[in-house]
């Protein structure tokens, strides 16, 4: 974590960098309520159809720029084959920074918008805006990351192209059925999942219906959601136990895993609340592997990892 606001500033490397250039003017993206969904839409307003996967990517270009050469010359050099950046989730409160940092969900939104194949998330939580053209309720989530799943899935189904996401989220969130605080963020994940036509279900079923009419394939061909449970037997009586997902974790095309503390909800990505830490890991170690049928060369990490 960054050093607190009276420790004296760490010895500049040897030989030092030249002086960056100044830093541009914050972009809006990087408010603390960023992305907020838009007010009803007005006839010339754009369908959610047509949301460009790349405004995902350069929204976290943004948010995240990379290190520029000099800086990144001056990195000590290793033997290892994968690139790892580290990513956070900090704000003024809980770190001094003038400004929140959203490194995670740049990260989050910069794979999944360069995506070519697959997409496998494991996550606690899935809480996330899928269609942000839509009108929004009053209490509505901020955060795009469904959105940009969508904007992904939308352009493989024009393409007529393979493309598959697959999600893994507990049953239910810890605690009682009966209580106010777990029926409060089923409802959101519902929402966020499957429930309404602004869930991510609800978009990708449209376009598959826009695009292939009747003779649409099932949804489940590329989108899914799945949860575990265990099964035993106690004298007569059949027992189901949830495996409780607690990992928080997405692997894209077997190659780039974002891999963390950060749940896909508002609370872990936005900056200004919860502390998160995430490494996003590229392995230059390929290995041939198939999607879908055809061969595809994968990262030998990302693809033993998931």
């Amino acid at each position: 974590p960054p050093a607190p606001p009276s420790s004296p500033p760490p010895s500049p490397p040897s030989p030092p960098p030249p002086p960056s250039p100044p830093p541009a003017p914050a972009p809006a993206t990087t408010s603390a309520t960023p992305h907020s969904p838009a007010g009803p839409p007005s006839a010339a307003s754009p369908a959610p159809a047509t949301t460009p996967p790349d405004a995902h990517a350069a929204s976290a270009a943004e948010l995240m720029p990379p290190l520029d050469a000099v800086r990144l010359a001056a990195l000590p050099r290793c033997r290892g084959t994968a690139r790892v950046q580290i990513a956070r989730s900090l704000g003024p409160w809980n770190a001094g920074l003038h400004e929140e940092e959203r490194s995670i969900y740049a990260a989050y939104l910069q794979a999944i918008a360069s995506a070519e194949r697959f997409i496998y998330i494991e996550n606690q939580y899935f809480i996330s805006e899928a269609a942000p053209a839509l009108p929004a309720p009053a209490a509505s989530v901020q955060n795009l990351i469904a959105d940009a799943i969508a904007c992904r899935l939308e352009a493989a189904i024009r393409a007529r192209k393979h493309f598959k996401v697959v999600v893994v989220v507990p049953l239910h969130p810890e605690g009682s059925l009966s209580s106010a605080a777990t029926r409060y963020i089923m409802h959101w994940q519902y929402e966020s999942t499957c429930r309404g036509p602004r869930s991510l279900v609800a978009r990708v079923r449209t376009a598959l219906e826009r695009e292939f009419g009747e003779a649409a394939p099932p949804l489940h061909r590329w989108l899914s959601f799945h949860s575990l449970v265990q099964t035993g037997v106690l004298g007569p009586n059949l027992l189901l136990e949830q495996i409780y997902v607690h990992s928080k974790v997405m692997v894209v095309d077997d190659r780039v895993v974002v891999v963390g503390s950060a749940n896909i909800n508002d609370r872990s990505m936005a900056g200004d609340r919860d502390s998160e830490v995430a490494a996003v890991v590229a392995d230059a170690d390929r290995v041939a592997s198939s999607m879908a049928g055809q061969r595809f060369v994968v990262g030998r990490a990302a693809h033993e990892l998931r």
